[in-house]
């Protein structure tokens, strides 16, 4: 379906050298269960949930207490909450132990996860009908409102070409949808054997910035930093509220949330719109089954993709209450949920980086 292309050798070389041989998804009770059965591991004193970047900041502070909680009333062990500026600190948390689940993303599971099989998904989030759903979310291409004419073709559809020499901003080398997807696909479009191309300033972009967070990289087009950015449409939408269109879609319009900290507070009310946009496979929560007894690990899977979760409105949340932010969303049917997947659930993204 894709057509196969490749990053030079080391582009995870920040991630191996540190020791991290991380997240990966063979998800599922058994499956957990099948690569965890033999372990060890003492039941722990503590757990530690680690949460990536994107999910790091002040707004998702309820959810990952509500998600702590909800392990501690799964296991009857406390859980406590570590949140991380960089992907690869998350990634080695996980991988060392320090960390025993975290919040992670497709590209570390189908990178990582043959070198480090104790690495397992446990569960996933579900589409709006409460199934497992092949894209669960989506990475998107962004630009200021007003520009985006210029990266357009006449008939709409986003012109590949108008990339060359433009300012670019990607959120981190291992992010699935702030820069493997996109550039992957940058790479099939314009013929480029590998995607390093576009990591590097003054290759095939003018400038490029790793911006480090989904939102950052909002923060890089609304301040006119440059010109396009790739961002998701969940752990961004922290930072943006929809204008017109649907979150996610080409054509939607979006401003910058009023009240926020950091870099974007100075940028409040400013328009971009989504010019392009990919489908990308659930997140996985994974499960560093080597640092936790079996026992452990089947009791939160099966409490995660309980009904008591799922029925949880400080981890679901209602989204007309802007009361408690949450990355997880509750429709008026209830049936938003964590589910369990298996391996093969990612085979679609192994095949569009040239794993399969």
């Amino acid at each position: 379906m894709f057509k196969s292309v490749k990053s030079k050798a080391g582009r995870f070389c920040m991630i191996l050298a540190t020791g991290v041989l991380a997240c990966a998804l063979t998800v599922g009770l058994a499956a957990c269960g099948s690569s965890g059965s033999d372990s060890s591991a003492k039941k722990p004193d503590k757990i530690v949930f680690a949460w990536e970047p994107s999910n790091s900041g002040s707004d998702y502070e309820g959810m990952r207490d509500s998600m702590a909680a909800a392990i501690t009333e799964a296991t009857g062990i406390p859980c406590e909450i570590m949140t991380t500026t960089d992907y690869n600190m998350t990634i080695e948390a996980l991988s060392s132990g320090q960390a025993q689940i975290a919040s992670l993303g497709a590209d570390e599971y189908v990178e990582i996860h043959e070198r480090n099989p104790e690495i397992d998904v446990a569960f996933v989030l579900s589409d709006k009908e409460g199934k497992l759903n092949p894209v669960s979310y989506y990475s998107q291409i962004i630009c200021r409102d007003g520009e985006q004419s210029k990266y357009l073709k006449a008939d709409g559809t986003f012109d590949y070409d108008k990339l060359k020499g433009e300012n670019y901003s990607f959120v981190s080398l291992s992010s699935t949808s702030g820069y493997v997807i996109p550039a992957t696909i940058f790479a099939q479009k314009l013929n480029y054997d590998n995607i390093d191309v576009f990591a590097e300033s003054g290759e095939f972009f003018d400038k490029v910035v790793m911006a480090s967070s989904q939102p950052l990289s909002v923060y890089q087009v609304a301040s006119g930093n440059v010109n396009l950015a790739s961002c998701d449409n969940t752990s961004a939408s922290a930072a943006y509220n929809v204008v017109s269109g649907t979150n996610g879609e080409v054509g939607c319009v979006y401003e910058v949330q009023e009240g926020l900290e950091g870099e974007l507070a100075s940028w409040a009310g400013t328009k971009f719109v989504c010019v392009e946009s990919y489908p990308v496979p659930a997140v996985p929560f994974c499960i560093n089954t080597s640092a936790l007894p079996k026992e452990v690990v089947d009791q939160i899977i099966d409490y995660m993709t309980s009904d008591d979760v799922a029925a949880n409105k400080d981890i679901f949340v209602d989204p007309d209450n802007p009361a408690h932010k949450s990355k997880y969303k509750q429709n008026k049917n209830g049936t938003v949920r964590f589910v369990v997947a298996d391996d093969s659930y990612y085979d679609d993204y192994r095949e569009l980086i040239g794993k399969k």
